[in-house]
């Protein structure tokens, strides 16, 4: 079981407008999707101040972007955001996976929950924020109370946390993850992984 994440509208910085509900892009930093309808998407805060800020987008015109809300204050200069197709609120619970793949969010994704799910001999939970056709979070998932036993032949298994890195110094592409109260047994692992050979950029607790 996985979900896709969808390429991308934009990736840069962003200057305030309109008290705050609106902002402007730059030109270069527009994505693949740019030329679809922009309303309903998501714009993540991945580098700077206001990391992990999410808000919603409300419409475009030109080089401007309207927000659901004020963001004042909550971001700068240094500030760095990503605009996705919008994937939430996925909600994994009481299943049970036996000789399967993983179940994952696979790019972006924002406040899933996997709960009280079993698998054996399966590759377990993941969640993984990457740069696939566009730098893509993958916020505040929560693995609750899961269990991973055994793991299928050849391949790892486990609640696994990545966050793609493709630049020095890069974007956090997974952050806030929630890894509590799972059970794991005859191998599997909890791995957090930044998968670069520069330092991993997940924030999880």
């Amino acid at each position: 079981m996985t979900s896709d994440g969808p390429r991308g509208f934009y990736f840069g910085g962003l200057t305030l407008e309109n008290d705050g509900k609106a902002a402007r892009m730059l030109p270069a930093g527009l994505g693949k999707l740019a030329g679809n309808d922009w309303r309903g998407a998501s714009l993540f805060v991945v580098k700077g101040r206001g990391l992990g800020l999410k808000a919603e987008i409300t419409g475009r015109d030109g080089e401007t972007v309207a927000l659901d809300r004020d963001i004042t204050g909550l971001i700068d200069a240094s500030s760095v955001v990503t605009i996705v197709p919008t994937l939430q609120d996925y909600l994994i619970i009481g299943n049970r996976f036996e000789d399967s793949g993983a179940a994952q969010i696979f790019g972006v994704g924002y406040r899933s929950v996997f709960a009280g799910n079993h698998a054996i001999r399966s590759q377990g939970f993941i969640a993984t924020g990457l740069d696939y056709l566009h730098p893509q979070s993958n916020f505040y998932t929560q693995f609750l109370g899961n269990s991973v036993q055994s793991w299928p032949l050849g391949r790892f298994s486990g609640v696994i946390i990545t966050g793609r890195q493709f630049a020095k110094d890069g974007p956090v592409l997974n952050y806030g993850t929630v890894i509590r109260g799972n059970r794991l047994a005859g191998g599997p692992s909890i791995r957090i992984n930044g998968r670069p050979d520069m330092r991993p950029r997940c924030a999880t607790c």
